[in-house]
């Protein structure tokens, strides 16, 4: 398990770097297990109030506009279930501001994911 949570981080900053993304990853329970922004995510005692997180929780994808974690900024977000070999294992939560998406991005969110399936 330690493993998998060191791979996890390296996927949220390399890809929240290149991207201008803000990327959590959490445990099938709803743990925050990595973050592009551990600052930020301090002040969330409970992720399942956060956008999209309780769909993911349960297996199904979200998408939708919603103010930032814990900023007032609106942010397009997307979060699905991570499935390996049959099983979640967690969830994605990816998000990027308004302003951001005028500049292109790859389709993110799958990428994130394939680089997590075990």
């Amino acid at each position: 398990m330690h493993n998998l949570i060191g791979r996890v981080q390296l996927v949220a900053n390399r890809y929240g770097a290149q991207e201008d993304l803000w990327i959590r990853v959490l445990s099938p329970e709803g743990r925050l297990l990595a973050t592009f922004s551990p600052e930020e995510d301090r002040s969330v005692s409970d992720w399942r109030r956060v956008h999209g997180i309780e769909a993911a929780l349960t297996g199904r994808v979200a998408a939708g506009v919603a103010p930032g974690v814990a900023s007032a900024d609106v942010r397009v977000y997307d979060a699905q279930p991570i499935i390996s070999r049959g099983r979640q294992i967690g969830d994605v939560r990816v998000s990027r501001t308004l302003s951001a998406l005028r500049r292109p991005a790859p389709h993110t969110v799958a990428m994130v994911s394939a680089q997590l399936e075990v």
